[in-house]
C-alpha cells in the first residue's frame, strides 16, 4: 500500500514538473522565435529604406524617428543576410545587398512575393522572407534569408532540452527524495496497524479460545448440574471479563486517538489523597506477590485533572511494579511538589529492562518478556493508557532502569 502511494506521488509529481517544464520550452522558444521574426523584420524594413542614389551599393539606412520597435536588436538586424530587388517594369534593379543571389533566384523571389496577397510574408520555396512597398519608382521588395534563423532557433532549442533533460533528472531524484520522506510517517502508521490487528487477534484469540473450549467441556457432559460444573462457568466468566477489559481499554485509546489531545480537565483533584487510597488498596495483592509497599507522599498536593483516569495511571504504575519486582522486592511510590510541578515515582527493585526495550514500553501490547503468560504479563495495554491519560494532564511521562531497579517518572504542571 505504502509503495503503491509512493509511486503514485511521483507520477503525479513528475507529471506537474513535466508540464511545467514543457511549458518553459515551449514558451522560450515561442518568444525566441518571435525576438528573430522581429529582428528579421526589423532587416527588412532597413534593407527598404534607401534613396535613389545608394541604389548601386550597400547602405542600411537608420530607424526613423518615429519608428518604435523595442523588441528587435538593431545591431542584429544588422547581421541578418538581406537583399532588396527595385522592379520597375521588367527591369530588375538590387540594393542594399548583403546576400549574394543568383539572378534566376532573384526574379523568381520577385514573382512570388509579386503573387502572394499579403504585402509581407514567407516564401517557403525559397526559405525567404518579404516585404513588399509599392513607391514612385516602382516596387520595392526587401527578403531575407531564413536560413540564420531557423539555424539559431535549432540551436537554442537542442540548449533548452539539454537543460530540461538535466532538470528532469535533478526533479526526478527530488521527487523519489520527496516521496520516501513524505510517505515514512505513513509507512511507519501502516507498520504500527499491521502490528495492532496481529497483537490484538492475539490477545483475543486466548480467551476466546478458552471460552469455546471449556462451554465444549459444559455441552459434553448435559446430564450433570451447574454446581458440578461450575468451575467451568466460571472459567467461561473470567475469561468473559478480561474480554470485556480489554475491550474497554482499546475503546479508551481508539477514542483519544480519535478526538486528538482533549482540552486538560480543570476540576482540582487531591492527588496526595488518591495516592495514598491506591496505595492502601494495593497492599493485599502485594503481600500476595511477596512485595513490599514505601509510601513517601508529600501531603495537600492537588491538582487539575479526572479523578477516576488519574486512580487509574496509579493503579497501572502500582500494579505493573508489584508484578515485576520479584518476591522479596519493594515497591517505593514518591509524590512530591517541586515548584509549579507535582512528581510522582513509581520504583521497583528487580532484574532491569533492557536498554533495546525502554523505547517500547508505551507501544501498545508491547511485552518485555515475550514468554510470560498473560496473567502475569497482562494484555499490555497498560502503560499506553498510562501515558494517555498523562498527555491529557497535560504532563510527561519516562521510565529509568539499571541494577538498582526500574522507575516510572511522572511530571504534571499545577
Amino acid at each position: 500500500m505504502v509503495r503503491k502511494l509512493r509511486r503514485k506521488f511521483i507520477a503525479v509529481n513528475m507529471t506537474l514538473v513535466t508540464l511545467i517544464l514543457l511549458f518553459i520550452f515551449v514558451f522560450q522558444i515561442v518568444t525566441e522565435w518571435r525576438q528573430l521574426t522581429d529582428t528579421t523584420e526589423d532587416a527588412l524594413r532597413r534593407a527598404s529604406d534607401v534613396t535613389e542614389h545608394d541604389q548601386n551599393r550597400w547602405q542600411v539606412a537608420p530607424p526613423k524617428p518615429d519608428e518604435k520597435n523595442n523588441r528587435a536588436d538593431p545591431e542584429q538586424s544588422l547581421l541578418v543576410p538581406v537583399f532588396c530587388v527595385i522592379v520597375n517594369g521588367d527591369q530588375l534593379t538590387t540594393v542594399n545587398n548583403n546576400l549574394t543571389v543568383a539572378d534566376e533566384v532573384a526574379r523568381d523571389a520577385v514573382a512570388l512575393a509579386l503573387a502572394a496577397p499579403e504585402s509581407e510574408g514567407v516564401i517557403n520555396e525559397l526559405s525567404l522572407r518579404y516585404m513588399r512597398l509599392q513607391t514612385a519608382e516602382g516596387w520595392r521588395i526587401a527578403f531575407a534569408d531564413l536560413s540564420w534563423q531557423t539555424a539559431a532557433i535549432s540551436e537554442r532549442a537542442l540548449t533548452a532540452l539539454l537543460v530540461l533533460a538535466v532538470a528532469f533528472i535533478v526533479f526526478s531524484l527530488v521527487s523519489i527524495f520527496l516521496a520516501h520522506w513524505v510517505t515514512h510517517p505513513t509507512e511507519e502508521a501502516w507498520k504500527q496497524q499491521q502490528q495492532f490487528v496481529a497483537d490484538a487477534s492475539h490477545e483475543l484469540k486466548t480467551p476466546i479460545t478458552i471460552i469455546l473450549a471449556d462451554a465444549d467441556i459444559l455441552l459434553s457432559h448435559p446430564e450433570d448440574t451447574v454446581d458440578s460444573q461450575k468451575k467451568w462457568v466460571e472459567y467461561i466468566r473470567e475469561e468473559a471479563l478480561h474480554l470485556k477489559r480489554l475491550a474497554e481499554d482499546l475503546r479508551f485509546l481508539t477514542r483519544r486517538d480519535d478526538m486528538g489531545q482533549p482540552a486538560r480537565p480543570d476540576t482540582p483533584v487531591a492527588f496526595s489523597d488518591l495516592c495514598w487510597s491506591c496505595l492502601l488498596s494495593f497492599e493485599p495483592l502485594a503481600f500476595e506477590r511477596g512485595a513490599s509497599l514505601t509510601p513517601v507522599i508529600t501531603p495537600d498536593v492537588t491538582l487539575p485533572g479526572h479523578e477516576d483516569q488519574l486512580r487509574r495511571l496509579v493503579s497501572i504504575l502500582l500494579d505493573n511494579a508489584s508484578k515485576y519486582c520479584g518476591p522479596g522486592g519493594e515497591v517505593t511510590l514518591t509524590l512530591e511538589r517541586t515548584g509549579s510541578r507535582a512528581a510522582l515515582r513509581v520504583h521497583t527493585t528487580g532484574a532491569p529492562i533492557p536498554p533495546e526495550d525502554l523505547p517500547h514500553l508505551f507501544d501498545r501490547f508491547y511485552r518485555v518478556d515475550k514468554s510470560r503468560s498473560r496473567d502475569a504479563g497482562g494484555s499490555g495495554l497498560g502503560l499506553p493508557i498510562a501515558e494517555a491519560i498523562v498527555h491529557t494532564h497535560g504532563g510527561t511521562v519516562s521510565v529509568t532502569s539499571d541494577e538498582s531497579g526500574t522507575c516510572f517518572t511522572v511530571v504534571f504542571p499545577l
